[in-house]
């Protein structure tokens, strides 16, 4: 009995060592590691530290940034990490970048979690794309384990923390161009019948998203998502006739700029 017993304790704490249980991050709906038989014996409180991509507040549909989380720096530590929007549903796609000491927790690719490996480090990143639509304001939740390496479920603390971006400018119209002499973004001929011509101009080479997309924010056409040279740039697209006519959005977006622009097709 008394050998089970040791034999139950140490699988427990290797198991959340080599990566916390799905659902650990203090999201709506979701717990942490503060339970009896994880890490037990203190008050859950707020502490560690999300940052994302560059210091952005807000996200541009389809576009991959970092996220890093950040412990209180224990002797071991550990963390979990999701994205949510309003309605708590899971966005966004995980990609692990340093699958030494990260990985997807176990059932889900949406939460991010430590490995046996990444326990000795108080930082850890992976990359995120925001949502090929618009979701509104996107919050990461994330609890972070600053362990004593006793072994034991006692004597350890969990911290919580959240971060929320705020979606891009999604009304109809037009939103300031971080371009080269506060260039125009035009549209033409608006409202169109099938062939529309796009004009714009960028400050560098980099990688441009054009996408119509219905009033309700879906993305019914992925029209380009390259690189694109700097100085003007031209586009022409022919609409397929079969599209219902209507009102609709020309979303154009890359690293330096969001552009939304209402286009009605006759």
């Amino acid at each position: 009995m008394i050998l089970a017993l040791i034999t139950m304790s140490y699988n427990m704490v290797f198991t959340y060592s080599s990566g916390s249980p799905t659902a650990r991050t203090g999201a709506p709906g979701e717990g942490t590691c503060n339970a009896i038989g994880c890490h037990s014996g203190n008050s859950v409180t707020t502490g560690g530290s999300i940052a994302f991509g560059s210091g952005d507040t807000s996200y541009t549909s389809g576009t991959k940034y970092t996220v890093t989380v950040t412990g209180e720096n224990g002797t071991i530590n550990g963390f979990e990490i999701v994205a949510m929007n309003s309605s708590g549903t899971t966005v966004g796609t995980v990609t692990i970048t340093d699958a030494t000491n990260t990985q997807t927790a176990t059932g889900s690719s949406d939460h991010v979690t430590h490995t046996f490996s990444g326990t000795s480090s108080n930082s850890w990143s992976y990359d995120w794309t925001a949502p090929s639509t618009i979701e509104g304001d996107i919050t990461f939740y994330t609890a972070v384990n600053k362990g004593n390496g006793g072994g034991t479920a006692a004597g350890d603390f969990i911290f919580t923390n959240s971060l929320t971006i705020k979606a891009p400018p999604n009304g109809i119209g037009s939103q300031s161009f971080h371009a080269s002499n506060n260039n125009q973004f035009k549209i033409f001929p608006n409202p169109t019948t099938s062939r529309i011509n796009l004009s714009f101009e960028l400050d560098r080479p980099q990688i441009v998203k054009i996408s119509l997309v219905n009033i309700i924010g879906k993305e019914v056409v992925l029209l380009e998502n390259r690189e694109m040279n700097s100085g003007k740039n031209t586009l022409s697209y022919i609409i397929d006739n079969n599209l219902p006519r209507g009102i609709y959005l020309i979303n154009i977006s890359s690293s330096d700029f969001y552009e939304i622009r209402k286009l009605n097709l006759i």
